[in-house]
């Protein structure tokens, strides 16, 4: 039979309402909001490294007077920026494949970057541009691509 069961989130902590069918009682467990796995006071710390970049304008901008770094599996625009803080805008195409395999693109080059950020001198704005091959490598490997990219485009500390 269908109960509602109150329990205290995992993540934030917060009591939720939960209608399930009864199977026991379990005190702590994650609400669909909080199933990313950091909590939610964490968040915010992990995009301090950069911010994103989500206009169109900036797409186009950095396209056009960016210079470009070309891999099999990324390809990097750079383009120095006026403020002293790292923007980064990651976009997959439909040549990608469908919806699963271009989140995957962007999840794992996010990742790349991320472990990258410190490296990364102030005051630039990249675009990160998935390929074909991008969704079936490691973040590993695309972090290993990203580095000589950055390295080439001496924006390395």
């Amino acid at each position: 039979f269908l109960v509602f069961l109150f329990f205290f989130c995992a993540c934030c902590g917060k009591q939720r309402a939960n209608r399930r069918m009864f199977s026991g009682n379990r005190s702590r467990m994650a609400h669909p909001m909080c199933v990313s796995g950091i909590p939610k006071r964490d968040r915010g710390r992990m995009m301090d490294l950069f911010t994103p970049i989500k206009e169109n304008r900036d797409f186009r901008r950095i396209y056009t007077r960016g210079k470009s770094y070309v891999s099999p599996v990324v390809v990097t625009y750079v383009l120095k920026n006026r403020s002293q803080n790292v923007r980064v805008g990651i976009t997959t195409g439909k040549k990608t494949g469908n919806a699963v395999k271009r989140n995957r693109s962007r999840r794992i080059i996010r990742e790349a970057f991320r472990q990258a950020a410190p490296q990364v001198r102030e005051g630039f704005d990249f675009v990160l541009v998935a390929r074909g091959r991008t969704p079936f490598v490691k973040s590993t490997d695309i972090y290993r691509v990203l580095m000589r990219q950055l390295k080439d485009a001496g924006v390395l500390k």
